[in-house]
């Protein structure tokens, strides 16, 4: 929460704009930084992350002000949202299906994440928490280390695709969520720790 606070702190005094994209926030219990940020702040989510990958829509929170400059004619120009999904995401958040299903995506997730870390131990760069995908650092270049998790049969992404410009963090990001059962998951994760233990 002081980490927070400073955040929000220096974004004020700045007169920063901050986009926070927060799609996997729900599954976590950290709060988002919106709250804090007051008329500088825009905040993205939506639910097909930590409810249901089929429900497609998500939604922006910011001041009026803000909103008003976001696409104002996203309306004319653009296909509009599913009836369907917007139906079912009403229907579940009002009879608790949504919630439920978050409370069984939070577990689940909690659940390989521990798994992660005691197949990988060290290897993990982790903050603590659960999350859906976890971070391994690749000493001999990340695009070797996903090469042979790709022969094996295990995909992994390298860093450098999340990067912006320049990239030298040699790491790989696995996800937790997409092995279809546990089971897959932890022979998955067994390969990673053996290509990383063969570098």
């Amino acid at each position: 929460e002081t980490r927070r606070r400073a955040l929000a702190t220096v974004v004020k005094r700045l007169g920063l704009r901050v986009i926070e994209d927060d799609v996997y926030g729900a599954l976590t219990d950290c709060p988002p930084l919106y709250p804090l940020l007051g008329d500088q702040g825009i905040f993205i989510s939506s639910l097909s992350k930590t409810v249901a990958a089929g429900l497609r829509l998500g939604w922006i929170a910011a001041a009026p002000t803000l909103l008003a400059q976001i696409d104002p004619h996203a309306q004319a120009s653009h296909w509009p949202l599913s009836p369907l999904n917007l139906r079912i995401a009403c229907q579940w958040i009002e009879d608790g299906t949504a919630a439920r299903r978050l409370a069984w995506q939070r577990q689940e997730i909690a659940w390989r994440w521990r798994l992660a870390c005691g197949v990988l131990g060290d290897a993990l760069h982790t903050g603590g928490q659960p999350s859906p995908h976890v971070w391994v650092a690749a000493a001999k270049g990340a695009d070797a280390v996903v090469a042979r998790c790709r022969q094996e049969g295990v995909e992994v992404v390298p860093a450098g695709v999340f990067a912006i410009g320049a990239n030298e963090v040699q790491a790989v990001r696995i996800s937790l969520s997409a092995a279809a059962s546990r089971a897959a998951l932890k022979r998955g994760l067994e390969v990673v720790r053996q290509v990383l233990c063969d570098e």
